[in-house]
């Protein structure tokens, strides 16, 4: 006996019709890609496009201060500067130390590492003094000349200390902190700039040290001397 014919039932009208061959259409659903980021996520990309930026604007700084004509970078004019003599209380100027080669050293009585440089600083002030070398040093503190006076002394300390207690000097050098050194050579144009705190008396710096001061030049004591700072302090007194 065969079994009952049954009839194919019949599709309702919106069921998808599905023959052999046909890709069954898909459902409607919403990527990943397309779905709006969530608050914590739009809060982490608003961060990360805050400090690029921030990032690009401190990069664009940095690079102003050594490509500008403004800058304080080997090769440059060092910048006119003055300030008081610790231990006389007159105003010394740069230009003062024309014909010289000066290390000039921004420091403070409370930076550790500036203290740990001075000793090398005096034994290169002693070996390099009758040739011509000047170091001169400038302290940033807010204290008083006497304070630092004191300072200075009770480390045996020689050579010539200036204080700028209104940090003019950081402005003016674009310094980044303290000890931060310039060379300048008897022409008053920046030789190197050192950031940080170094021994000052080691074979390599000696060495820098006595080329400049063998370097040739003309007659120091002559009004031409000087493309930087030292001739233009002196043409302007």
């Amino acid at each position: 006996m065969l079994p009952p014919r049954t009839s194919a039932a019949r599709p309702r009208h919106g069921d998808a019709i599905v023959t052999f061959g046909q890709i069954p259409p898909a459902t409607e659903h919403r990527s990943s890609e397309s779905r709006p980021l969530s608050r914590p996520a739009r809060a982490r990309w608003i961060t990360v496009t805050v400090m690029m930026v921030g990032l690009g604007f401190a990069l664009g700084a940095a690079l102003s201060l050594t490509t500008d004509s403004g800058g304080v970078a080997p090769g440059r004019d060092a910048p006119a500067l003055e300030a008081i003599d610790v231990r006389t209380g007159d105003t010394v100027r740069l230009a003062d130390f024309r014909g010289h080669v000066v290390l000039l050293n921004v420091w403070a009585t409370w930076c550790k590492p500036c203290e740990q440089e001075m000793p090398s600083m005096q034994r290169l002030h002693e070996a390099l003094f009758d040739q011509g070398l000047r170091i001169v040093a400038v302290s940033i503190d807010r204290s008083s000349s006497q304070k630092v006076l004191d300072w200075v002394e009770q480390r045996g300390l020689t050579f010539t200390v200036l204080h700028d207690p209104a940090g003019r000097i950081e402005r003016i050098y674009q310094t980044t902190g303290v000890p931060e050194s310039f060379i300048i050579d008897d022409q008053g144009v920046i030789v190197k700039r050192e950031i940080g705190a170094r021994e000052w008396d080691t074979p390599v710096q000696l060495r820098l040290f006595r080329q400049l001061l063998r370097s040739p030049s003309a007659d120091r004591s002559n009004d031409s001397v000087g493309s930087g700072v030292f001739r233009r302090e002196r043409d302007s007194q």
